[in-house]
């Protein structure tokens, strides 16, 4: 029962230190300050890289401090070209991001609009099942008059042998 006891409370300290380790990450990850600097907008003059160097050597300069920071950004930035061309070329094909491509011009827009439209007019008619066909009926003269009929030849021989007068 003893052994049992030790095991639990163990248990139970460990727990605690770890609940007390993990509040002391949270208080530092949630500054207030940092907070309310980010929201006003205002940062401190001062880099930590600068506060960093100061605290080892001591006596640098700021023109010194200036320069052993621009070179430690320089080193920093030429680390990181570096490890995003290894990442990139160990990428897969499929996995790489894909180049976005550039807007079409006006005058290419146009172009491929007018051959939308024609792909269109073409489907439409691929998909009409006959032509429309323009009806014929009686054909009518001007103003909608009645068809002259001809007379017939054997008509036209009585009414020349007729006698006038």
């Amino acid at each position: 029962m003893a052994a049992g006891k030790k095991i639990i409370r163990s248990i139970i300290e460990g727990g605690a230190e770890f609940v007390k380790e993990s509040a002391g990450q949270m208080a530092e990850t949630v500054d207030p300050v940092k907070l309310i600097e980010q929201t006003t907008g205002t940062h401190s003059a001062s880099h930590e890289f600068s506060d960093y160097l100061k605290n080892l050597g001591g006596n640098l300069s700021e023109s010194e401090i200036e320069k052993k920071r621009q070179e430690f950004e320089k080193e920093q930035k030429t680390g990181l070209e570096e490890a995003e061309k290894v990442i990139k070329s160990a990428l897969p094909a499929h996995l790489k991001p894909a180049v976005p491509a550039k807007k079409p011009s006006v005058y290419e827009q146009n172009i491929r609009d007018e051959e939308m439209k024609k792909a269109k007019a073409v489907e439409a008619q691929k998909q009409q099942k006959k032509a429309i066909v323009v009806p014929t009926g009686i054909r009518r003269g001007i103003l909608g008059g009645l068809k002259r009929k001809k007379p017939r030849s054997t008509d036209l021989e009585v009414g020349k042998n007729i006698k006038t007068g």
